[in-house]
């Protein structure tokens, strides 16, 4: 399986865009800049999208995804959430309000279908087995461990420390090809990642040095944009030849 990153940043800013991934051509992975970075055709494609968590920087795209595929596919877009980010999308999101209900048009076949998961419990998608782990975030998150029949991908999502993730992954470590990690302030902002769930260098350190293997690539993500230089820097002092810092544009081969 193909995992290219459209785009891998913590906010929106000039240089930045919130993260956003596409695994083969029809499943997306977060859906913040989908709609901004994928052309039409390539977004005609999109069956599935797995979502981590409700919050802006990772549905930005997502009502702009249905008003663009509106009346051009024969297939419903289904999304992928736990409980919160279902409830939050149908309440919040979709609800007639601040965006049209594409759950409920066209009547005949909606474009748009909601469809809940539980964590912990597999399932089955486009050739992929999916995994949600439960992360500590704050309104709630989760990480995915995906794997195809060639090897295996976890990415942690929006997370704070001392979570399962390193725990869940231990079936998996034999085909484990990488690990994408957030990182989302610098060391100065420790009690604000703390707060809201996120990391910060050190507190990605002390998460890193509990991966079950110490050779698993590592990839660094949703850094934000005002003071990504400071964080990039703070991580380079200590990070070896496994820990690389994403880029938009990448494409990783699991």
């Amino acid at each position: 399986m193909r995992l290219r990153v459209l785009s891998v940043g913590g906010s929106v800013g000039p240089d930045s865009d919130v993260s956003c991934f596409l695994l083969g051509d029809k499943i997306l992975l977060d859906a913040g800049s989908a709609a901004s970075t994928l052309s039409q055709s390539e977004q005609d494609k999109l069956h599935d999208i797995l979502i981590t968590h409700p919050h802006m920087d990772h549905v930005r795209d997502l009502p702009f995804l249905c008003e663009n595929l509106f009346g051009r596919i024969d297939h419903s877009l289904i999304v992928h959430g736990a409980r919160n980010t279902i409830d939050c999308l149908r309440q919040d999101l979709f609800n007639g309000r601040l965006w049209p209900d594409f759950t409920t048009l066209p009547a005949e076949s909606p474009i748009l279908r909601l469809h809940e998961f539980e964590s912990g419990e597999p399932f089955s998608l486009d050739g992929l087995e999916v995994l949600a782990i439960e992360m500590p975030h704050l309104g709630g998150s989760v990480g995915f461990l995906l794997e195809s029949e060639t090897g295996a991908l976890a990415i942690s999502g929006d997370t704070g420390p001392d979570s399962s993730f390193w725990e869940m992954l231990l079936p998996y470590l034999d085909r484990l090809r990488g690990i994408l990690i957030e990182c989302s302030f610098p060391d100065r902002l420790e009690n604000l990642a703390l707060k809201s769930g996120h990391l910060c260098p050190r507190l990605m350190r002390s998460e890193i040095d509990r991966a079950p293997r110490a050779d698993i690539p590592i990839y660094v993500y949703a850094i934000k944009g005002p003071s990504k230089n400071e964080t990039i820097e703070e991580i380079m002092s200590w990070a070896n030849g496994d820990v690389e810092i994403l880029e938009a544009g990448r494409v990783l081969e699991f």
